[in-house]
């Protein structure tokens, strides 16, 4: 996870960038799993991103002041 976390920041990818990108994985699983309708699952979904979006932040940028990164909304 840290190769990845760093390839990312190599790439641009700044710690405000992981909130859209949360925002579209909730959307897609909402469009996604109309027919399976499972608060539980979407929130698990949304958890694990962002468990995984902190930890990549965390490992990316591990001098930055993380207090003000958006988070998913």
């Amino acid at each position: 996870l840290e190769d990845l976390a760093l390839r990312h920041t190599a790439y641009g990818v700044r710690p405000e960038d992981y909130a859209p990108v949360a925002d579209a994985l909730s959307t897609m699983i909402q469009t996604c799993c109309r027919s399976m309708p499972d608060p539980d699952c979407s929130a698990a979904w949304m958890s694990a991103y962002q468990h995984l979006a902190d930890t990549m932040i965390a490992l990316g940028y591990p001098h930055d002041d993380m207090e003000n990164v958006p988070q998913a909304s």
